[in-house]
């Protein structure tokens, strides 16, 4: 196995690949000591980095990452076949957080809707950017995201797109809106929307407008 280089003095960044670390051990090379900071993990395609009990010993890693002085601001797992349940625990761990994180993306891992309350309580949390693309929401995780919306939302940037949403999607946009004051951007393509979905988040923004 290729010998992973030693961390330097002050680790800023740890970007983790699947193609320089094929396996669990060589990792901890990057974890950072009692004096090091760790504010971007990126484990795009790494598969099943929150699913076997081995790699689901990360997330305390993460949690204790998050309340240093400097704590993770950007976490990237994208494409990582992660577990519903897997990535619940990481949501529960990202929200009772005493420093939070800024940007989440758990984009294109099926999770289905099982994940929907626990994004929905971590979308109370201060984080800005959201990128939950095509990870099998549904209808019925869009309605339970609706439902169980905090009243106040930080997020500015949302991707929701390619979860087949349909009409529910539009529901959650819409009362996204209504929450989120600093939303400035909702990717929401390829959930199947109708004419008549896009009209109805259309006279949100317009009521908003008026009202403010």
């Amino acid at each position: 196995m290729k010998q992973m280089p030693p961390p330097p003095k002050d680790l800023e960044i740890a970007i983790v690949r699947s193609s320089s670390c094929p396996s669990i051990e060589p990792r901890t090379t990057l974890l950072p000591s009692q004096h090091q900071s760790l504010v971007l993990a990126d484990l795009t395609e790494y598969p099943s980095v929150f699913y076997n009990d081995q790699y689901r010993s990360l997330i305390p890693f993460m949690s204790w990452s998050i309340q240093k002085e400097n704590p993770l601001l950007r976490l990237t797992v994208e494409n990582c076949e992660l577990s519903s349940i897997g990535v619940i625990i990481l949501l529960d761990c990202l929200t009772n957080a005493k420093q939070l994180l800024d940007v989440l993306s758990i984009a294109d891992n099926h999770l289905g809707s099982p994940v929907a309350a626990a994004l929905a309580r971590f979308l109370g949390s201060h984080v800005r950017a959201l990128n939950a693309t095509d990870i099998g929401l549904g209808t019925v995780g869009f309605q339970i995201l609706e439902e169980t919306l905090p009243t106040e939302v930080a997020l500015s940037h949302i991707n929701i797109s390619k979860n087949r949403g349909g009409i529910r999607a539009a529901y959650f946009v819409s009362r996204l809106i209504c929450r989120a004051p600093n939303l400035v951007s909702v990717n929401a393509a390829g959930n199947l929307w109708t004419l008549c979905n896009m009209c109805m988040i259309g006279c949100v923004i317009r009521v908003l407008i008026y009202v403010n």
